[in-house]
């Protein structure tokens, strides 16, 4: 087991991630947007990576310190009508740990393709994240991106042990491409019930949605450990598909939610899914406490995107996951 993270390490970054720090690599972040032609489908990337300045990589896109981790790498998945742009707080902490950290933002539910572009009723297209992933993981796997002549980095890693970590629509996905299948059925029936009543969720689902065939399948081998972040659609993925996830799986959720139901979601993961561990937040924190700070006023369904219960502080939130985050991936490396 390769550990990383020593005790001056977990100091820093419980302290809030100190990147000029010597002892912790520069970070280096880098976007670009890529065409996935047989579906005509625009895909945005935002890479962290351990930087590496100038040397030998004239023709790479991005220079990688030789203290990069090439066994494991790391995929970023926002929530809905977000983007992985509100999750630096991850992908700096990560990179400044050596490893590479992708994330995708998807198109019709990010607002990093422009506001116009969002369409609420993506976020039920349930293959569209997971097809988006597997994609980029091919691309990536080649270390190269379409429509670019550089080869994308200068050190070859894996991307065949890939720890997803997503928030809400996010950690969703991450089930879908474990294995995880839909039950549009149950989620509907759900929605319909008094106890349904507080879950924000279940205004995208104001419909009955097209019965998904048992059989279909979004399972990407590549995705060999999962974190959850106050993961969403737990009305929407059966109790028989994930009781039977075979991967180490951690979520992490909020017990007095503000959009998102415990019991259905994050607590309903944790209990379905074999070995799964919990990491419950229990001091008003919210849904959206897993974004990077912020002071705009755009809310989701009523409920401030930037605005924390009276005396919480984000940034607390994230330093308090950053020891049981990396713990989650070294003991399952």
């Amino acid at each position: 087991m390769r550990f990383l993270i020593t005790v001056v390490g977990l100091a820093i970054l419980l302290s809030g991630v100190c990147y000029g720090d010597p002892l912790v690599p520069a970070v280096g972040v880098a976007e670009f947007e890529m065409l996935d032609e047989a579906r005509q489908r625009s895909i945005k990337l935002r890479v962290w990576y351990p930087k590496q300045d100038g040397k030998n990589c004239e023709d790479t896109q991005i220079c990688l310190s030789v203290n990069t981790r090439s066994d494991q790498t790391v995929l970023l998945m926002h929530g809905a009508m977000g983007s992985v742009r509100s999750h630096n707080w991850l992908g700096y902490a990560m990179a400044s740990q050596g490893f590479v950290s992708v994330g995708i933002d998807h198109f019709g539910e990010s607002w990093s393709y422009g506001v116009d572009t969002l369409e609420p009723s993506s976020v039920l297209k349930l293959g569209l994240r997971p097809a988006d992933v597997s994609f980029v993981l091919n691309q990536l796997s080649n270390n190269v991106l379409p429509g670019s002549s550089l080869a994308f980095a200068n050190l070859h890693f894996s991307w065949q042990n890939v720890s997803a970590i997503g928030h809400s629509s996010g950690g969703m996905a991450a089930f879908l491409l474990a294995g995880a299948k839909v039950d549009t059925h149950a989620a509907f029936t759900y929605c319909q019930t008094a106890a349904a009543r507080a879950d924000l969720s279940c205004r995208y689902l104001n419909k009955p949605l097209p019965q998904v065939p048992a059989i279909e399948s979004h399972f990407d081998s590549r995705v060999k450990r999962i974190i959850a972040l106050d993961p969403a659609g737990g009305h929407l993925l059966s109790k028989e598909s994930l009781q039977v996830l075979s991967i180490p799986v951690m979520v992490v959720g909020s017990q007095q939610n503000d959009f998102l139901p415990f019991a259905r979601h994050a607590g309903y993961y944790a209990k379905a899914i074999k070995g799964a561990e919990l990491v419950s937040l229990d001091s008003g924190e919210g849904h959206f406490v897993y974004l990077d700070e912020c002071d705009h006023q755009y809310e989701a369904m009523g409920v401030s995107l930037c605005k924390d219960r009276a005396g919480l502080s984000r940034k607390d939130v994230h330093a308090a996951l950053y020891p049981k985050i990396f713990r989650f991936l070294y003991s399952n490396s």
